[in-house]
């Protein structure tokens, strides 16, 4: 592997790019699908480096130039997948997948999808469904989940196990860009079981219509699907049901589609852009699992965040546990928090038994450990 100097940086200590650095790359212009210029890249490698834009192109084609994965645009002088170039397509020709499942729990795990419902659509048009039944392990549905989507136990009895419902919805799924409201719930149980039953994950592009409500509705309080349904005049047929859910997120899915077309974003690549960025144009990248979110109680308590190595990055207080940490991986977080974000791997509760108590406790912890962000976010 050649070493920095060949760039023509000269000094004794050169760091080695090795397949580390090109991964991150590639994660990071997975969700970048229309491109990001040298600057951008190598700021992810180099801290200071980024600041000069010849050095940064010189290091980034030494890293990926030989790489077929990696397409340079001479016109736009940026970087991007090669498999990337399928997502460059006008809004009105985009596919995409759009899913609701119904769950035994909050918490992903082997057999939990009890019902899968979901539309193809091509542009804002609604073209197949797909629509199953399944029976978890155990064969048993919970009573709270009966009472909040009439499925039952007797209705999932001679239903198929999600062993063999999953290779019919992956086929009906594809490659299209999968589209959900709080998708990070439904892509942590089907990436789950799609470790689980085909050894690798889910990899298709998402696109989240709560968090398109929050980029294009930001004066919108409440943003809940049944909502969002009512705000736009839909119908609420199915409400809690796969199939009735799936078609009030693709029906919004086609209004959100129109707002950003008026923003002047008309191309699928470029909206997976401005998806995965804040209010403030930053990318968030996430290391922490939706499913380990998902399983997070609704308790009251506080939180600890942890890097990569498990040194202690912040420490924060919650009502409800599981909302609270889940809103640090919105589109809308300011750019410091966004910058937080992208040092997390680990998240660590301690339930309280009160509000209160996890205010105390928040204090007594940041007096003690002195958490660097803690500091940081408070004067921004």
């Amino acid at each position: 592997m050649r070493v920095v100097e060949e760039a023509g940086i000269p000094g004794a200590n050169q760091p080695h790019f090795g397949v580390s650095a090109k991964q991150k790359l590639y994660e990071f212009l997975c969700s970048r699908p229309a491109g990001a210029d040298a600057g951008e890249l190598i700021g992810l490698l180099l801290s200071g480096v980024g600041s000069d834009p010849e050095l940064g192109a010189r290091l980034v084609r030494q890293l990926i130039g030989d790489d077929p994965n990696f397409i340079f645009d001479n016109d736009a002088a940026q970087w991007r997948l090669a498999q990337s170039d399928r997502l460059r397509v006008g809004l009105d020709a985009a596919e995409f997948t759009v899913v609701d499942l119904e769950t035994t729990g909050g918490r992903a795990g082997p057999g939990t999808i009890i019902e899968i419902g979901a539309y193809r659509m091509v542009g804002k048009r609604l073209t197949e469904s797909f629509s199953q039944l399944v029976r978890p392990h155990g064969g048993v549905v919970p009573r709270f989940i009966t009472g909040l989507t009439s499925i039952t136990t007797e209705m999932v009895r001679e239903a198929p196990p999600i062993e063999d419902v999953l290779p019919a919805f992956r086929e009906f799924m594809g490659d299209r860009v999968m589209v959900a409201h709080n998708a990070a719930f439904d892509f942590g149980f089907l990436d789950f079981e799609y470790r689980r039953i085909f050894g690798i994950g889910l990899a298709n592009p998402v696109l989240c219509t709560l968090r398109m409500a929050r980029r294009f509705m930001p004066s919108l309080k409440r943003r809940r699907l049944d909502l969002l349904a009512t705000h736009f005049g839909l119908s609420l047929e199915g409400r809690h049901r796969g199939l009735g859910d799936a078609r009030m997120a693709a029906e919004i899915l086609s209004i959100f589609l129109e707002m950003a077309h008026r923003t002047g974003i008309t191309r699928l690549d470029r909206l997976l852009d401005d998806h995965h960025r804040g209010i403030a144009g930053k990318r968030i990248e996430r290391h922490v699992p939706p499913e380990e979110i998902a399983a997070l109680p609704h308790a009251p308590g506080v939180y600890l965040m942890r890097n990569e190595r498990g040194d202690l990055l912040y420490i924060g207080k919650a009502r409800r546990l599981r909302e609270r940490v889940s809103s640090y991986f919105s589109a809308s977080v300011k750019a410091k928090t966004a910058e937080l974000v992208s040092h997390v791997y680990k998240i660590e509760t301690r339930v309280t038994r009160s509000p209160l108590e996890a205010a105390l406790d928040e204090v007594r912890l940041i007096r003690e450990l002195k958490p660097p962000y803690n500091r940081m976010l408070k004067s921004a």
